[in-house]
């Protein structure tokens, strides 16, 4: 009995590991780690909140809190071209040290799917810059936050 009870933990722990390690080098599964030297700043003061750097590095989440609401802009940064910058809508990174984010339906992708018309809601122009350790925009609320590790 006491064997039987073996094989099928040590089976268990297997598959798991498996799995796990499949999901952490998975293509289709982006990682999110948190930069813990951020430092993150609107209109100059500092301010509340946490970024996070894609593991192909090209990726950063940044979250910043103010007055008990948090809000997650996704920014992509590659090497060659123009950045952009994303709002994360209702959605916030969590606060965990890592997470992941799957390519079928990433959070910060958001399109509005209503028939009637809207009138659409007027985003400020990001004028992202990037530099080797820093990135700063120009956010929803019209405020420029500066993301510096």
């Amino acid at each position: 009995m006491k064997s039987g009870v073996k094989i099928a933990a040590i089976s268990f722990l297997v598959l798991f590991a498996v799995v796990i390690t499949h999901e952490v080098f998975s293509p289709y599964t982006a990682w999110y780690f948190v930069v813990l030297k951020a430092r993150i700043t609107v209109d100059g003061r500092r301010q509340q909140g946490w970024l996070h750097r894609g593991n192909h590095r090209e990726t950063l989440l940044l979250t910043r809190r103010d007055e008990g609401r948090a809000e997650s802009y996704l920014i992509w940064v590659p090497h060659d071209r123009q950045g952009i910058v994303w709002s994360c809508g209702n959605w916030t990174a969590p606060r965990f040290p890592a997470f992941p984010i799957g390519d079928v339906n990433p959070p910060c992708w958001t399109f509005p799917a209503t028939e009637a018309p809207s009138p659409k809601s007027i985003l400020p122009v990001r004028n992202l810059v990037a530099g080797p350790g820093s990135v700063e925009f120009t956010a929803d609320d019209g405020s420029r936050i500066r993301a510096s590790w």
